[in-house]
C-alpha cells in the first residue's frame, strides 16, 4: 500500500509537470511573433501580390501590445503610405549584409492587411539594394518560426 502512495504522486508530477513544461515551451521565444499567435493569423498566403515602393524610413514597431519590438519599413506603395513589417528585431538584426535606407526602391511580395487601424504589408520577401530578405516560406510560415514542414 505504501508503494502505491509513492507511485501516485510521482505519476501526477510527471503528467502535470510535462504538461506545464510544454505550455511554457510553447510560448517561449515567440514574443507574440509565433506562427500561431494573433498577429501571424492575419497572414493569408493566397492573398500574396507584388508591390513596388519607395522607402521613406526604417523604424521599430510593436504591432500588437503582447509583442516585442520588430522592424518596419515605411514605404510609399500605390501612392499611399504603408508599413512593411520585416519581423522581430532579433531576426532582422541577424541578417547578413542587409540594410534598407530612405529612398531605396523595393519590390515587396506580400499581402496588405489592417493591423490596429494601420495599413500594413506582411511580406513573404523583399528585394532591394541587390539583396533579398526572405520573411516567410511558400506556405506562409515565418522564417523565424521553428514550426516548419520539410
Amino acid at each position: 500500500m505504501c508503494r502505491v502512495f509513492g507511485v501516485i504522486p510521482f505519476l501526477i508530477m510527471v503528467v502535470f509537470g510535462s504538461s506545464f513544461s510544454q505550455m511554457n515551451l510553447k510560448s517561449k521565444g515567440s514574443d507574440g511573433w509565433g506562427y500561431t499567435d494573433k498577429y501571424e493569423q492575419n497572414f493569408n498566403k493566397s492573398s500574396i501580390q507584388t508591390y513596388f515602393g519607395d522607402v521613406k524610413s526604417v523604424d521599430t514597431v510593436t504591432p500588437l501590445p503582447e509583442m516585442t519590438q520588430g522592424v518596419q519599413l515605411t514605404a510609399t506603395v500605390d501612392g499611399s503610405e504603408w508599413y512593411v513589417h520585416l519581423g522581430p528585431m532579433w531576426f532582422f538584426l541577424r541578417q547578413d549584409n542587409l540594410a534598407f535606407s530612405k529612398g531605396d526602391k523595393v519590390d515587396i511580395k506580400g499581402m496588405k492587411v489592417m493591423i490596429n487601424g494601420r495599413q500594413v504589408i506582411m511580406p513573404s520577401e523583399i528585394k532591394g539594394r541587390g539583396h533579398i530578405l526572405k520573411v516567410r516560406d511558400e506556405e506562409g510560415v515565418p522564417y523565424w518560426s521553428v514550426w516548419r514542414k520539410d
